[in-house]
């Protein structure tokens, strides 16, 4: 969209800023914690919640909302959290992260 000044003549282009990419898919090291960290799971949850527990970890640890950057503080918060009862579904969680951790590997 092009707009004139009313000073000057001059084209003055007004771009929307490129909307910031959101990673999708966990860092190798997260991924290999948080598999390792999976038979742990699967005692404190089912084998399926176990699998979608991987990605919302992932996506809370990756977006600093756990551990600060610190993978395994992030992911050692999250199974203490996961053990309490009081996990629920991170906001801003998308479909796009589900099989983040597996394709990670």
């Amino acid at each position: 969209m092009i707009k004139f000044t009313r000073e000057k003549d001059i084209p003055v282009q007004k771009e929307k800023p490129a909307a910031k990419a959101m990673l999708t898919c966990a860092p190798p090291a997260l991924a290999t914690l948080l598999w390792n960290s999976y038979p742990r799971l699967v005692k404190l949850s089912d084998n399926k919640r176990a699998h979608q527990l991987l990605d919302e970890i992932a996506f809370e640890v990756t977006h600093g909302m756990l551990g600060n950057g610190d993978y395994p503080g992030g992911v050692r918060a999250a199974l203490s959290i996961v053990a309490k009862g009081t996990w629920s579904p991170p906001r801003g969680f998308t479909s796009d992260w589900r099989g983040s951790v597996l394709r990670s590997l």
